[in-house]
């Protein structure tokens, strides 16, 4: 094989390449992907034997939680399509909040509750904490029902 051949060749590979990588950025953002939220977190740590809560309902708020101890809040997920929906609390609180179910899976339609635990290690240092969870939409592929 000559040198222009290989050459060829090369640039078949990479060019096969790109659009394998195009292919499958616009099937999963066009097809698979449905929408994201980005919900913001806040909660106080305060001394032991101290308690508090926010009805706010425009982010999810844990109140005042004192150090070592838990609060739950339950957050109601829907759908118009079946879908798959990613849970993900961000650092630097990630570890501290687990949802009851994730990913949570809906048909057409259907709504969830799911209630999300926020655990407070006794060593947390007293003050505000604020963070995010994006709540990922994804579209429900056939095997998944």
């Amino acid at each position: 094989m000559n040198r222009q051949n290989t050459w060829l060749l090369v640039l078949i590979a990479v060019s096969v390449s790109i659009i394998g990588i195009v292919l499958a950025h616009v099937a999963y953002y066009e097809i698979y992907f449905l929408d994201e939220e980005i919900i913001d977190i806040k909660f106080k740590v305060s001394a032991p034997g101290t308690i508090g809560f926010d009805l706010n309902d425009t982010v999810l708020s844990f109140g005042k939680v004192p150090q070592g101890q838990l609060a739950n809040r339950n957050v109601i997920i829907h759908s118009r399509v079946p879908a798959k929906v990613m849970l993900t609390v961000h650092p630097p609180i990630s570890t501290w909040i687990t949802p009851s179910e994730n990913p949570v899976i809906l048909e057409s339609g259907e709504q969830k509750t799911i209630s999300m635990l926020l655990t407070v290690p006794s060593s947390a240092l007293i003050g505000n904490y604020t963070g995010t969870m994006a709540v990922t939409y994804l579209r429900l592929l056939p095997w998944e029902h």
